[in-house]
């Protein structure tokens, strides 16, 4: 893969413009509140993926994947993925991941993004 192109200098003078408003904004009370807020949605998210065993890392990065593709992968296709062979292991791995809120199941019960 190639590296990517340096941006010009006109870009580099509005991103400096953007990072310098940012700067002014987050030095503000509301801006303050703001980067709390953030802080505070941080910790919840970091929570959620601590302790993750590597298959049910394996198996989010495999859901996430095909979700992206527009295929919400089955059970046995997650087991499939993360090198089991029984779809039970493969329904505890979804379960883990259900119970912590990585993913959500539709309507239709297909495995959704949060």
């Amino acid at each position: 893969m190639a590296a990517p192109k340096p941006p010009s200098k006109k870009r580099k003078r509005q991103l400096d413009v953007i990072l310098e408003h940012l700067a002014t904004y987050l030095a503000t009370p509301d801006g303050i509140a703001m980067l709390e807020e953030f802080r505070e949605i941080n910790g919840r998210i970091k929570a959620r993926y601590a302790n993750l065993s590597k298959r049910e890392t394996k198996a989010l990065a495999f859901i996430r994947a095909e979700i992206d593709r527009g295929h919400s992968p089955s059970v046995r296709e997650i087991a499939k993925a993360v090198g089991v062979r029984s779809s039970r292991t493969g329904h505890k791995i979804v379960q883990v991941l259900l119970l912590r809120g990585l993913v959500h199941r539709d309507d239709n019960n297909h495995l959704t993004l949060p």
